[in-house]
């Protein structure tokens, strides 16, 4: 078990390798829903920022439980922006004085805009992004589109869950196996919103994607991230 995930544990966030008891959850077992255990490849690749006051982004904050577990881990030497659409989440900023709070509709293009120019207009760098907001392909992909900009050289930019893209509850291009995330970030196929041109631009700016896939002690998967590094 890695430092990150012990951290993450402690904080219950499903990031980690917990399994904790949930009621009414789609996918729970008897009640109980495993956690996607992504720590144990994100420890990798976060240590690098260690004592280099990295900046980080992450969308999509629920209770909070993954910004208090990033905010350990790098021992509050670091700058959080804590994105979600929902204002409520915004106590996070109780957390730390180094975290602050934006919300973002990931779904607006019109917000990912204001999002964006935030940071270029304060000449912020983001060395790590986590997407984890609603997980629909299209807003993954817009997300993806407005925000690559913001990332530092070297950046890692994480969309998190992203099995959801094979559920038809957030593609609404369920029967076309090219329409996903994962083709268009493993296979570099276009993504059909999007122009040629805009397609090229942004997977010239890839420099390389690995698909972690983490599974139970029945060899079942329990997750699926994607991992982008950018030039």
């Amino acid at each position: 078990m890695t430092e990150l995930t012990k951290i993450a544990n402690k904080y219950s966030t499903d990031k980690g390798t917990m399994v904790l008891e949930e009621e009414n959850v789609q996918g729970a077992v008897h009640g109980y829903m495993p956690h996607h255990c992504y720590t144990e490849f994100y420890d990798f690749y976060f240590n690098k920022y260690r004592d280099k006051n990295p900046v980080i982004v992450e969308i999509g904050v629920a209770e909070g439980g993954s910004i208090q577990m990033i905010n350990e881990y790098f021992n509050s030497k670091c700058t959080i922006f804590a994105v979600d659409i929902d204002i409520n989440c915004s106590n996070v900023t109780s957390f730390g004085d180094n975290i602050s709070f934006i919300q973002c509709d990931q779904g607006n293009i019109n917000n990912l805009i204001e999002l964006r120019n935030f940071f270029i207009r304060n000449n912020i760098e983001v060395d790590i992004l986590i997407d984890d907001g609603s997980h629909r392909v299209n807003h993954q992909m817009k997300t993806f589109y407005f925000l690559h900009e913001i990332i530092s050289k070297d950046g890692i930019y994480i969309i998190e869950d992203v099995q959801c893209c094979y559920d038809r509850n957030y593609n609404e291009n369920i029967n076309d196996n090219s329409y996903s995330i994962v083709s268009f970030f493993e296979r570099y196929t276009n993504y059909y919103d999007f122009p040629i041109w805009v397609n090229e631009y942004l997977h010239n700016r890839i420099q390389n994607t690995i698909l972690f896939t983490s599974k139970d002690s029945n060899d079942i998967s329990i997750g699926k991230t994607l991992i982008v590094t950018l030039k």
